[in-house]
């Protein structure tokens, strides 16, 4: 009996010699541990012996009772259907994945069943390029050729036929009859039924129950039940032909036969809504913020192509290309209602830092596509939910991708066949739930990486569905990697190949703060904030040069460059953007305390303001879809210190339930407020004026309602300046002066009805800001005459503790930070009087391997034997492939 050796000094890896899958059938393993000096050790735990030692029906070749050198094979009740030898290819083939099978004649093998993208001649093949056959039934993809009779093809290409019936995507061609056809392609035929999307051209006697259908040069005496067909050259038929670009200056509706030929624009602002079956060729442009709705598919024809950014309002209709289509460098597409874009085999270009994004609980399916991207910078990806109700779903599309990918919000859906290619890694950060659907395969190809790296503990937002969802690591020098988190895969089938690597050493320990700009602003800044994609920083603060109080700067990276300022009429005390960066919102001091501007690059313009209160306003967040906004006003009177708003824009509407009033005593201030991620929770942090003296209280908060759920107990004279959510929206930062405890910086962890204090440090004198990492790992703290007479300090969170990583002395006091959403940059305001510094800067953040101690159970897992059997993972290690392991390895199947 032959033994398997599996070597970890750090890697696993299978011996040099090639393997098929029965050569691992009924053999013994063993295992050698070693450790290269400087080198965290590598663990490798086996609950039971791994399912990797044959295949099972379902899988990409039948499994055979025994391994001896010839076999009968069997199909169902016992039918004998042919032999095979262990040297010889077999004569059935079942249920197979990318299986290739060669020199099949009806002499050589009976059967092919059920086959996907398998190259074989006979019934039933999926994705099959098959010859010769006189029976081609329900194939998929199917290259076929000089068939009798071909029924049910799906993307078939077709030719030489004399019946074709019920295909899907097919381009047929000189036959008498098609039937039900989607999406076909038709020519010189007698008779066409039934089609949908069909292109049909030349002599057509009879066109019926045609949807969508281009018909063009025929003489035809029947059209019946056709929807949305364009019928040219026939008098009949009111089509009209727009030979020029066409402008939209007002909100507009058109809903006819209009061939714009030469492209259409939108004004800023205005919406045209839409509904023709005939495509748009020219250019599409949208003005930045124009929009454009569907009231029907959309196609966009071969020489369409898109200018300027925008909104697409999909409202559930699909927008359907015909040939490549590129979005412009810098440009961001913003998907306000659900829309399906089919590329139809085409190719969607990302120019450099182009973004597609997705408003508040917007779903958009990507479709029959190839992706290729260019290099963006690291906190503009090519697709981004503006919050965590949005869904994106990748139907049978392969991504290009130039440079990493990090996905951060909302929910990703794996669809048939989705690839990534290129040499570059997927970062899965978002802390909710995605899938690879079932019947799907999700392949990274060689050089890729799929990086689990979420902003919360979960190790198992990735999830296969069933057992027939699976994930196929390709190889060579392809990677799966976690962080400290660990990630789990259960229920479905992991398919490795090649060489792959699969490590648990992550580059997320904070290794390097290294200041960047510092920029005179004047006077004190009291709020920095990043935009959305860390172009721009917006700046408030007290009488600076030029008495604009509110700034806004260009970042390349390197520099800070003024762009737009406004006159706030007196101190500005917090800056805050819309997520989608198009607003920003201001609180301070002066009369109208609470403003809120629109942002287009280059100006800020006031679209709302409200006096709020008889003081100092500090308190200050956007919901997590832009949709209300939470603010602290001062009150000389028992009035209200919380106040909740609605935005539609352009207006500002007070919601009665949102205002509450924390207690009697003049001066009462909210000066913290946050909204959890799902925008469900309002967290509070306030002074110790608050009737009962718990400074901290949380509210949840149904649209129109805040309604206390639990406070605790702060403690302090001067009260809490600021609070906020970590990412995963379970932990709550408050920073403050003179808590009971003594320490400023204290964590809370909020399980929905309690509060419980897990973690809390000295600062100093008084915590001013506090602020998560994109990870929810690290925070920044920025304040007042810190103990170690550092103002700017970095500390790691770990679930229990705070540890401090660095610090840095800043000045006399920092009042305001910023840290960018892709993690990589900290913005810093305050008022300096150390050589060096400024009250404008910016910093870079480095990180490296994180070298703590790792659970074995957070470690990469397969399987999940507490819950039973339905959650074993399948792993599938193919002939000759070589498993490097760093780190944690736990293979805890059932079975």
């Amino acid at each position: 009996m032959k033994k398997i050796i599996l070597f970890l000094i750090p890697y696993l890896f299978y011996s040099n010699t090639a393997h098929s899958i029965t050569d691992f059938a009924n053999e013994d393993a063993r295992l050698i541990i070693g450790n290269l000096s400087g080198v965290q050790s590598s663990q490798l735990k086996i609950v039971t012996p791994a399912n990797i030692t044959g295949w099972t029906q379902d899988s990409i070749v039948k499994s055979f009772v025994s391994n001896a050198a010839s076999w009968t094979e069997t199909y169902t009740a016992g039918v004998v259907i042919g032999s095979g030898r262990k040297s010889a290819p077999s004569n059935m083939v079942y249920n197979n994945s990318n299986a290739i099978v060669l020199f099949t004649s009806p002499a050589s093998i009976a059967l092919n069943r059920a086959n996907s993208n398998v190259l074989a001649n006979l019934p039933n093949n999926s994705s099959a390029i098959a010859t010769l056959a006189r029976l081609e039934l329900n194939n998929s993809n199917d290259l076929v050729t000089l068939p009798g009779l071909i029924k049910t093809m799906s993307n078939a290409i077709l030719n030489f036929t004399t019946q074709t019936k019920n295909q899907s995507n097919s381009i047929i061609t000189l036959y008498r009859k098609v039937r039900a056809n989607s999406q076909a392609a038709r020519v010189l035929s007698t008779r066409v039924k039934g089609n949908s999307n069909a292109l049909v051209s030349t002599i057509l006697p009879l066109v019926r129950f045609n949807s969508n259908a281009l018909i063009s040069n025929f003489s035809a005496s029947l059209y019946s039940t056709n929807s949305n067909a364009a019928n040219f050259l026939k008098s009949n038929f009111p089509v009209q032909l727009l030979s020029t670009h066409s402008h939209f200056g007002a909100t507009t509706t058109i809903s006819n036969l209009n061939l714009y030929q030469k492209g259409i624009d939108v004004s800023a602002g205005k919406t045209l809504t839409l509904n023709t079956p005939l495509p748009i060729n020219g250019n599409i442009g949208l003005n930045d913020s124009g929009i454009l709705s569907l009231a029907g598919d959309l196609y966009l024809g071969s020489t369409a192509y898109l200018t300027s950014d925008g909104s697409i309002s999909g409202n559930g209709y699909s927008l359907i290309m015909t040939n490549s289509l590129t979005l412009p460098s810098s440009s961001t597409w913003q998907i306000i209602s659900n829309l399906l874009i089919n590329g139809n085999g085409s190719t969607l270009f990302f120019g450099a830092n182009a973004q597609i994004t997705l408003a508040s609980n917007v779903s958009l399916t990507l479709k029959n596509m190839y992706i290729q991207t260019s290099p963006n910078s690291p906190n503009i990806p090519i697709l981004k939910c503006l919050d965590q109700k949005g869904i994106i779903t990748l139907d049978n599309v392969t991504l290009e991708l130039a440079n990493d990918f990090p996905f951060r919000t909302g929910r990703l859906f794996f669809t048939n066949d989705v690839r990534f290619t290129g040499t570059s890694r997927f970062i899965y950060q978002s802390w909710m739930q995605s899938y690879v659907t079932p019947q799907s395969l999700l392949t990274f190809d060689p050089g890729t990486t799929l990086y689990y790296y979420p902003s919360s503990t979960n190790k198992d937002l990735l999830q296969l569905v069933d057992k027939s969802a699976g994930i196929y690591l390709k190889g060579s020098g392809t990677t799966l990697q976690t962080t400290n988190t660990g990630f789990r895969l259960t229920k479905g089938r992991l398919w490795m190949d090649n060489k792959i690597t699969l490590t648990t050493q992550a580059s997320t320990a904070l290794d390097l703060v290294t200041q960047v700009t510092a920029i005179n602003y004047g006077s004190a800044v009291n709020s920095v904030a990043w935009s959305p994609n860390r172009r721009y920083l917006a700046v408030g603060g007290s009488v600076p040069n030029g008495d604009n109080e509110v700034q806004v700067y260009s970042y390349n990276d390197t520099t800070l460059s003024l762009v737009a300022s406004v006159d706030f009429g007196g101190d500005c005390l917090r800056v805050k953007w819309h997520p989608d960066g198009t607003y920003l919102a201001a609180v301070g001091g002066p009369s109208n305390n609470f403003k809120v501007y629109s942002f287009n690059g280059t100006t800020l313009t006031q679209v709302a303001a409200t006096t709020d209160g008889t003081g100092n306003t500090q308190g200050l967040d956007w919901s997590y879809d832009g949709t209300y906004i939470a603010i602290g006003p001062v009150n000389a009177t028992s009035t209200f210190e919380i106040r909740v708003y609605s935005f539609n824009g352009s207006s500002l509407t007070n919601i009665a339930g949102g205002s509450i009033d924390l207690g009697a005593t003049a001066g009462t201030l909210a000066s913290g407020v946050s909204w959890n991620p799902l925008g469900t929770i309002l967290a509070i942090g306030a002074n110790s004026t608050v009737t009962g003296g718990n400074e901290i209280r949380m509210y949840t908060w149904d649209g129109t309602t805040l309604t206390l759920k639990t406070s605790v107990d702060y403690g302090a004279a001067n009260g809490i300046n600021y609070i906020e959510f970590d990412p995963s929206g379970f932990n709550v930062a408050v920073g403050g002066q003179g808590p009971t405890n003594g320490n400023e910086l204290q964590i809370y962890r909020f399980n929905g009805s309690t509060l419980l204090l897990v973690a809390s440090v000295d600062y100093g004198t008084a915590v001013n800001e506090v602020h998560w990492d994109p990870s929810g790992r690290y925070l920044a703290v920025g304040g007042t005459a810190p103990t170690n007479g550092n103002e700017l300090q970095f500390y790691r969170f770990d679930g229990a503790s705070l540890s401090l990583i660095t610090s840095q002395d800043y000045g006399t006091a920092i009042n305001g930070l910023s840290w960018s959403a892709d993690g990589a940059t900290l913005a810093i305001g305050g008022q300096t009087t150390t050589t060096g510094h400024n009250e404008i800067e910016t910093y870079s953040i480095a990180y490296r391997f994180d070298t703590l101690p790792q659970a074995l159970t957070n470690g990469i897992i397969f399987g999940n034997s507490a819950l039973g059997i339905s959650s074993d993972l399948d792993v599938y290690f193919l002939a000759g492939a070589r498993i490097e392991l760093s780190g944690m390895f736990f293979y805890n199947d059932v079975n």
